[in-house]
């Protein structure tokens, strides 16, 4: 109970300082706004904000969803296809990501694909994604890829999503982000669906 109290409380200061940095990054601009200011802003020390999020990069990339996708994915590897895991995990995240936060989601995808510095640290966010999924294809015995095959379908798919992602920014963002990245699915998905 405890635990769980305190990953609470931690969920909830790491989404305070993330709003406030970006509130920050777009009042004032992302070069302009320094780790400090955004710890001061958001009262807590700037160790802690280095300690949750690494980087100030990591204010924008950091996404509270990530850590349920990637347990619900590994556990749905056993069992499903990779086109079926990205529909389930699209449709996991749907309501919390791409509705309830829907404002909070186009703020840091403009961020992501504008700023540079955030896009390269995102980039390389993606490829430790890529590891760690590929990982996980390989480690399940419903799939009996081998490791460049495995790597290359993973990679696929996530940087398909990725740029499906940048195609609905830079057309309006209009709709449903989930919506969109469900109907574009189908784009990536026929290198993975064994």
């Amino acid at each position: 109970m405890a635990e769980s109290l305190r990953d609470r409380k931690k969920a909830a200061t790491m989404r305070h300082v993330q709003l406030v940095a970006i509130d920050l990054f777009e009042e004032r601009g992302f070069n302009a706004v320094r780790v400090e200011e955004i710890a001061a802003a958001a009262d807590v020390s700037p160790s802690t904000v280095y300690r949750y999020f690494g980087t100030k990069e990591g204010l924008v990339i950091h996404d509270e969803h990530d850590d349920l996708l990637f347990e619900a994915v590994e556990e749905a590897l056993a069992e499903h296809s990779l086109q079926e895991v990205a529909d389930q995990a699209l449709a996991l995240i749907d309501h919390d990501h791409f509705r309830r936060d829907a404002e909070l989601t186009l703020r840091r995808t403009k961020l992501w694909f504008d700023v540079p510095t955030v896009r390269a640290a995102a980039l390389v966010s993606v490829d430790r994604w890529v590891d760690d999924l590929t990982g996980m294809v390989l480690a399940s015995p419903h799939h009996d890829y081998a490791p460049d095959e495995a790597r290359i379908r993973v990679a696929s798919l996530l940087w398909g999503l990725i740029a499906a992602i940048e195609c609905w920014y830079r057309a309006g963002a209009e709709g449903s982000l989930g919506d969109y990245l469900r109907a574009r699915l189908t784009l990536v998905s026929p290198a993975t669906a064994g």
